[in-house]
């Protein structure tokens, strides 16, 4: 009897990240005028074009745990 291979699809997460300062501290700018636009937090910078990476579980994990470590200093 042949076991069925069962793919498990791994978990993604994406990260945004602003054009000008790579900073992770975006999100969308809410209004009529700059609809549908992003905005960074830290830089100011607003735009519709974003940077944006896909980390596996284990990257992202990663990822936080180097985010922490950074803003504790």
């Amino acid at each position: 009897m042949k076991k069925k291979k069962t793919s498990k699809k791994e978990k993604t997460f994406k990260v945004r990240r602003c054009q000008k300062c790579n900073s992770d501290d975006v999100g969308v700018v809410i209004g009529q005028e700059k609809k549908g636009e992003w905005q960074c937090r830290k830089c100011d910078w607003t735009g519709k074009e974003i940077k944006e990476e896909v980390l596996s579980e284990e990257e992202f994990m990663k990822y936080l745990d180097e985010k922490d470590e950074a803003e504790e200093k």
